[in-house]
């Protein structure tokens, strides 16, 4: 059985490589996502993280990713204590 020329031993050869370029380009969608989620390129394209993902490895954006801060939780103020919290005076 033929499928565009190509036989089963084929096809059993090419499945997994063409899974690994699926997974690829998902790792880096999904790190991608986390460095927006951390607060960054929000607004700004993610052209250059696309690129670092696909020229260097996901591995060195994923490094990249791990070390940006996050700026989400830079702008949280915390709620005042209630007068419940807080300890009496001796």
């Amino acid at each position: 059985m033929k499928i565009m020329g190509l036989g089963l031993p084929e096809l059993i050869t090419l499945a997994p490589f063409i899974a690994v370029i699926v997974a690829y380009f998902m790792v880096i969608s999904r790190l991608i996502s986390a460095a927006k989620m951390k607060g960054h390129f929000t607004d700004k394209g993610t052209g250059a993280l696309w690129f670092i993902g696909i020229f260097a490895s996901p591995i060195a954006l994923g490094l990249y990713t791990a070390s940006l801060p996050n700026l989400k939780a830079q702008f949280v103020v915390p709620a005042p204590a209630s007068p419940h919290e807080e300890l009496p005076t001796v």
